[in-house]
C-alpha cells in the first residue's frame, strides 16, 4: 500500500491509504459496516486496510473483508500488555503507508489515538452506541479520543447527541449507517409467497446479539401473551450471545411457536422467508439488522433504541415502548391478522430506506470526511435536504 495510487475518474484524485481499526471480527453491525465500505471502497478513492485487535475468529468477516479488496493485519494484546499493543499498531500504520486510521467501537477508540500520534497518522473514533456510562474503560477512551484524535464520527444523530458531553470540543460528524445494496424486489417477494396459503401463520424475525440490552426477553414475553390468545404464529430468534441459554429457559413452553437458530450467515435469505421484523432493544446506534429488514420490503415493530424512530413510523411498521411486552404483543398481533398492511408497510420501508440510507452515499460521505482531516479542515457539516449524509 505504499506505493503512489490514483483514483480512476477524470479527476485522477489520488487513492487515500486509509486504516479501519477495529476490536474484533465477531458478529456484529460494525464489523458488517467494514464490510460494506471495502466493497465501496474503489469508487470512494479509498484504499483499504483493517486493522484487528484480536485473534482471529470463527466468523467470515476477514474472507469477506479480503474478497472485497482489503488487506485485513490481526494485532492482538501480547507482550507489553496495552502499552506494547500500541506500539505495534504505531509500526504497522508507519510501515503500511496509512493517510488516516478510523477506529471503531471502545477497545480502538482508546489505542488507536496514540498508535496514530506515535505513528503520525491522524486518527478519527468511531461512535457506534450510546454513552458508555462511567468505568475505567470509559474513561479511557474518553481521554484517548478528546486529547489525540481528530474527530469522530457517529452513526446516527443520537449517538452524536450522547457522546458529546463526554467528548468535550472534540468534532463529531453524522454519517448514518446505511442499508446493505438491497436484494431485487421481485425476487424478495416471490421468496416470501412461496408455499403461503391462509392458513400458514405469520413469520416473525430477531436478528441481533443475544445479550440483555437487545430486549429479546421481551419479545419472548410478547411471544407467550400471543400464545395465550390463541394466535398462530412463528418466531425465530437469529443470534448467539452470553444471554442465549437465559433466553431459551425463557421461552420454555413456546416450542411450537418460537425457535433459536443461532448465528447465521444466510440472513438475506431469512429476510425474504419471513412476514415481519422485530426489534425491542434497550440500546443501539441505528440497527444496521433494521435497516437490511426494511430493504428487504419487511414492516417492522420497534422500539425507539437509538435512532430507529428517524426511519421508523405508522407508515413502515408500528412504534412501541421499550420493555412493554403487552405493547409489543399488541403490534405484532395486528400485523400477523393482516397480510395486506404487511405488505404496504414493508413496500414503504424498503423505499424508506433506498432513498435516504444507500451505501454509495455513505461511503462516498465517509470518505469526503476522511480527506477533510488529512488535510487538515475536519468540519463536521449538515447534510443537503432531503438526505442524511452531508456534501461540503
Amino acid at each position: 500500500m505504499t506505493g503512489a495510487l490514483r483514483q480512476s475518474g477524470k479527476d485522477d484524485a489520488p487513492v487515500l491509504r486509509v486504516a479501519q481499526v477495529i476490536g474484533n471480527l465477531q458478529w456484529g453491525g460494525t464489523q458488517e459496516l467494514l464490510v460494506y465500505l471495502a466493497e465501496c471502497q474503489a469508487r470512494a478513492g479509498l484504499a483499504l486496510r483493517v486493522y484487528v485487535l484480536s485473534p482471529p475468529c470463527a466468523t467470515p468477516y476477514a474472507d469477506r473483508l479480503r474478497q472485497a479488496g482489503a488487506e485485513v493485519r490481526f494485532v492482538p494484546k501480547g507482550r507489553g500488555g496495552a502499552a506494547g499493543q500500541v506500539l505495534r499498531l504505531a509500526r504497522a500504520l508507519r510501515r503500511g503507508g496509512i493517510q488516516l486510521a478510523h477506529a471503531h467501537l471502545r477497545l480502538a477508540n482508546t489505542l488507536t489515538p496514540p498508535a496514530g500520534a506515535l505513528a503520525g497518522v491522524p486518527v478519527l473514533g468511531g461512535l457506534h452506541l450510546p454513552h458508555p456510562g462511567g468505568g475505567y474503560h470509559a474513561r479511557a477512551e474518553s481521554l484517548a479520543l478528546r486529547g489525540l484524535a481528530r474527530g469522530a464520527i457517529a452513526c446516527a444523530d443520537s449517538v452524536a447527541s450522547d457522546n458529546r458531553p463526554r467528548l468535550g470540543a472534540l468534532p463529531i460528524a453524522v454519517v448514518p449507517n446505511p442499508a446493505p445494496p438491497p436484494p431485487d424486489l421481485s425476487a424478495v417477494l416471490a421468496r416470501r409467497a412461496e408455499g403461503r396459503t391462509a392458513e400458514v401463520p405469520a413469520r416473525f424475525l430477531v436478528v441481533g446479539r443475544l445479550s440483555p440490552e437487545k430486549g429479546v426477553g421481551t419479545v419472548i414475553e410478547a411471544a407467550r401473551l400471543l400464545a395465550g390468545q390463541g394466535a398462530a404464529f412463528r418466531l425465530s430468534i437469529v443470534g448467539d450471545g452470553a444471554a442465549r441459554g437465559a433466553l431459551e429457559a425463557r421461552a420454555a413452553g413456546l416450542e411450537g411457536h418460537v425457535s433459536f437458530l443461532g448465528a447465521r450467515d444466510d440472513v438475506p435469505e431469512l429476510l425474504a422467508r419471513h412476514d415481519i421484523y422485530l426489534s425491542a432493544s434497550r440500546a443501539e446506534g441505528l440497527s444496521i439488522a433494521l435497516l437490511e429488514a426494511m430493504s428487504h420490503a419487511l414492516p417492522a415493530i420497534a422500539t425507539p433504541a437509538g435512532s430507529a424512530f428517524s426511519v421508523l413510523d405508522d407508515t413502515t411498521g408500528r412504534r412501541v415502548p421499550p420493555g412493554d411486552a403487552a405493547a409489543l404483543a399488541a403490534a405484532m398481533a395486528e400485523l400477523a391478522a393482516d397480510a395486506v398492511l404487511r405488505q404496504r408497510l414493508g413496500l414503504a420501508a424498503r423505499a424508506r430506506v433506498l432513498r435516504a440510507h444507500r451505501v454509495e452515499d455513505w461511503s462516498a460521505a465517509l470518505a469526503r470526511h476522511y480527506r477533510r482531516v488529512v488535510a487538515g479542515d475536519f468540519r463536521p457539516g449538515g447534510a443537503p435536504r432531503g438526505s442524511p449524509y452531508p456534501n461540503h
